[in-house]
C-alpha cells in the first residue's frame, strides 16, 4: 500500500493516535461488566423490596429476603424472583462476647430449604 504525502496541503501527520485504554485485567473486566449491566438496566425497569424475615420464614430461609420485579418491554407481565441472605456478625461484639460461627446444622437447613442462598457477613463494634 502506498503512503500518501500530505505536506503540501498543510496537514500534520500524527504517527500514533490511539485513544483506547490499555487492558488492565483487574479493572477492565469490572468496568465492562458495569457498563453492560447499566445498559441492560436502562432497557428494562427494575424494582425490588427488602424484608427482614422473622419466625419460621427466617428459620427456613435466612434473615433477609429481596423480592425483585423486572418489567421487560416485550413481555406483558413482569418477571419476579426472590433472593435470600443469612446475615452473620463477625468478630467480637459487645462486652467482649464472640458471635457464634456458622453452624453446620443451620447451614444444611437453610441450603435445603432455599434455592439461592447467600451469606452477608458484617462487623459489629461497640
Amino acid at each position: 500500500m502506498a503512503t500518501q504525502e500530505y505536506t503540501e496541503y498543510d496537514f500534520e501527520r500524527i504517527e500514533e493516535c490511539d485513544d483506547r485504554e490499555n487492558f488492565d485485567p483487574f479493572v477492565t473486566p469490572h468496568t465492562l461488566a458495569t457498563k453492560i449491566q447499566d445498559t441492560v438496566d436502562s432497557l428494562i425497569s427494575i424494582s425490588f423490596e427488602a424484608y427482614k424475615l422473622t419466625g419460621s420464614a427466617e428459620k427456613s430461609h435466612g434473615h433477609i429476603a429481596f423480592i425483585i420485579n423486572r418489567q421487560i418491554p416485550s413481555f406483558s407481565s413482569p418477571i419476579s424472583g426472590v433472593a435470600f441472605y443469612e446475615a452473620k456478625a463477625s468478630g467480637i461484639g459487645y462486652e467482649g462476647n464472640r458471635y457464634p460461627s456458622f453452624g453446620l446444622k443451620q447451614l444444611s437447613r437453610l441450603v435445603t430449604n432455599t434455592p439461592k442462598l447467600s451469606y452477608l457477613i458484617y462487623n459489629k463494634e461497640k
